[in-house]
């Protein structure tokens, strides 16, 4: 095993040990419906391990980081993809947070870690 796949290990076993699960939502679709008007969607769902965060009080400016955003290192494990604010939600203990950003830690192509900061509401 080489150095980022046990770098990559490591983080699934803390985050194992230490995390909780999430769901990961994507949208993997959309379409105008002409009967109601209105758009269908159909999303997909994931089950995926990770520690959630408060920002510290001197993190949070108020425009990039507000008051009620959360920290959320995610497990690249069971994960084909990485998550994209533009299609994705996680739902934390029955809330749902959209995904703000998401930073990628993939030295040399091995997926170990992902970021996200998300924040309550459409």
């Amino acid at each position: 095993m080489g150095f980022y796949e046990s770098m990559a290990d490591t983080a699934k076993q803390l985050l194992l040990q230490f995390g909780q699960n999430l769901t990961l939502t994507r949208v993997t679709s959309s379409s105008y419906n002409t009967t109601t008007g209105g758009v269908t969607t159909t999303t997909t769902t994931h089950t995926v391990r990770g520690a959630v965060f408060n920002y510290q009080n001197r993190q949070v400016d108020g425009t990039l980081i507000k008051a009620g955003d959360r920290q959320v290192y995610l497990s690249t494990q069971n994960l084909s993809f990485i998550p994209d604010p533009t299609q994705d939600t996680l739902t934390i203990s029955g809330t749902v947070y959209r995904i703000l950003r998401c930073v990628p830690t993939i030295p040399a192509g091995i997926p170990v870690l992902y970021e996200l900061q998300v924040r309550i509401g459409n």
